[in-house]
């Protein structure tokens, strides 16, 4: 725990948008609810011990707090006896059970809030990421962070937020001490103090072991993930041993660390135990080797150990919260590197047709190396331009920069409607991107097609049956068949023809086909060929391949 984890913590809850004025407000009247808790568990206890043991020989009550009461009440003319007294309990404790309920259903209710707003924010900062930072991100990597850390991290503010209701409520207590018995107090107090000061170590060890395990815990879930995926490849080449050693590698460091932050917590929570038992025995030490006489301040004593007991337990409350901060901290940095993903730039959608791109000193770099360099061409419609070279020449990553799904070095890329240009830095065409591995999500097929867009069956039919997808798609029960994650329901060629589908249905302007033929056979490329002429006679047509490929009016240009 340190201050740079409280400022990052703070900087996360404001991307949230959580630090609104409304926000404080009901933090505020929390924390204003919990003062009043405390003190009217803090008064009803000092009453009620002194129920049973602050009456004298006598039958006049002595303690400070009843004398206080029992001078107030006489000035009005009340009889301060013990019906009173038991009514007073019940009046307090009562109100006690309306605050306290009213704490628990806040709780409930910022539990539910903070964990939302984590979870959600992240996703959308997937999502909404900048493409050369998110292709960098392992799926279970991003999968893991947005489940298990974020619900991670709303522990850790919320026992930031709960840390802050016990300090001050064992502050109150505390301060009901010093006003019984101060002497006695501060003696207890001294005897605390050595615990108080081991339990910073003991922290700072959880902290370490925390920030490790949270990063095992997203390898872990990396590591298992791919393997998941890539479950049929395994089983076909029978590497399974392989990977169910290689996926589980991080598990007995992980099971050795979760042992060790178990052993801290362990330690944390015997506090309160403790404690009074180290309290108790030095009393019985000096009953037994000293004259002096315990009698003479047991009573106050029995009081300020009462409250000291249930100040004790609201600081063990305390030191769990910091115990949670300093076990979920790990959690926190890789929120922070998750939200650090930058977002794309907000760029105006073209409304026009675009006839043409025109590429001019295109360059882009890549860890500090340019991995393209000034390009110059044009690519027109009823043209299919093929971009070919070996793998790793740079086909993608010119197609994305065509794209605009990133951003060149130097240079600029420009669409042309009939009557005006657009630079891709400030607009952002209507394109339609289908790579060697389509991916569809879990839904229908009429999902995966148009998304939430309000498309009639008879267009969706009629795109189908133009790219030759009509009949398969007939064949697995039609647009409201379920798909299976990924696409494993369809063969490659089939979801290409798909991913095809999707793009005219989403009306674009541009098509980049990503390795379109590779893996088919030579029917299957023959009529994807067909279907690129036909298409490119409406829209620009941008093939890459590997492979040397040839179609009627093209133009192929090498990288």
């Amino acid at each position: 725990m340190n201050f740079n984890s409280f400022r990052v913590a703070y900087g996360i809850v404001n991307k949230l948008g959580l630090t609104s004025f409304w926000t404080y407000t009901c933090i505020s009247i929390y924390y204003v609810v919990t003062i009043i808790n405390a003190l009217l568990e803090g008064v009803g206890l000092v009453i009620v011990v002194d129920i049973f043991t602050g009456k004298a020989l006598d039958g006049n009550y002595h303690s400070p707090v009843v004398g206080f009461i029992d001078k107030y009440l006489s000035s009005y003319a009340i009889n301060f006896d013990l019906n009173l007294m038991l009514l007073i309990v019940c009046a307090l404790f009562f109100a006690r059970i309306i605050t306290y309920l009213s704490i628990l259903v806040s709780e409930g209710y910022f539990h539910a809030v903070i964990r939302r707003s984590i979870q959600s924010f992240i996703f959308q900062n997937y999502i909404l990421g900048k493409w050369e930072f998110v292709r960098n991100v392992r799926v279970g990597h991003a999968v893991n962070t947005i489940n298990l850390e974020s619900m991670h991290l709303e522990k850790y503010y919320f026992s930031l937020f709960k840390g802050f209701y016990f300090l001050m409520s064992s502050s109150i207590l505390i301060f009901i001490a010093f006003i019984i018995d101060f002497k006695i107090t501060v003696i207890l107090g001294l005897i605390s103090l050595p615990f108080i000061i081991s339990l910073y170590f003991l922290l700072k060890i959880q902290t370490r072991l925390s920030e490790k395990f949270a990063n095992l815990r997203n390898i872990f879930g990396a590591d298992i993930s791919e393997r998941i995926s890539g479950s049929m490849q395994i089983q076909v080449e029978g590497s399974q041993k392989y990977h169910i050693e290689t996926g589980l590698k991080t598990q007995p460091s992980m099971q050795r660390l979760e042992i060790l932050i178990g052993i801290c917590q362990a330690a944390l929570s015997l506090f309160a135990i403790f404690l009074p038992f180290i309290i108790f025995l030095i009393i019985l030490v000096i009953s037994l080797l000293t004259n002096i006489d315990i009698n003479l301040f047991l009573a106050s004593l029995a009081i300020i150990g009462v409250i000291g007991l249930r100040a004790i337990t609201q600081i063990n409350g305390l030191i769990s919260s910091i115990g949670q901060i300093s076990r979920f901290e790990g959690s926190l940095i890789v929120i922070n590197d998750a939200l650090k993903i930058p977002n794309i730039k907000t760029r105006k959608k073209i409304d026009q047709k675009i006839n043409k791109i025109r590429c001019t000193n295109l360059t882009y770099k890549y860890e500090g190396n340019k991995v393209l360099k000034s390009l110059n061409f044009t690519i027109k419609r009823d043209e299919t331009f093929i971009l070919h070279g070996r793998s790793g020449s740079g086909k993608t990553t010119l197609a994305n920069l065509i794209s605009g799904i990133i951003d060149p070095a130097e240079g600029k890329v420009e669409y042309f409607s009939d009557n005006e240009s657009y630079d891709s830095a400030s607009y952002r065409a209507n394109i339609g991107y289908v790579m060697q591995d389509i991916h569809t999500f879990q839904g229908s097929v009429r999902e995966n097609l148009v998304n939430d867009n309000s498309v009639i069956d008879e267009e969706i039919w009629g795109i189908l049956s133009q790219v030759q997808a009509d009949d398969f798609i007939r064949e697995i029960g039609g647009l409201d068949a379920e798909l299976l994650e990924a696409g494993r329901s369809l063969s490659g060629g089939q979801r290409r023809r798909l991913g095809i589908a999707r793009a005219l249905l989403a009306k674009a302007d541009i098509l980049i086909l990503d390795e379109i033929t590779s893996g088919l056979d030579e029917a299957n490329v023959e009529a994807i060929k067909k279907l690129i002429i036909d298409l490119s006679k409406e829209k620009i047509v941008i093939m890459i391949s590997h492979d040397s490929i040839s179609i009627d009016k093209s133009f192929t240009y090498n990288l």
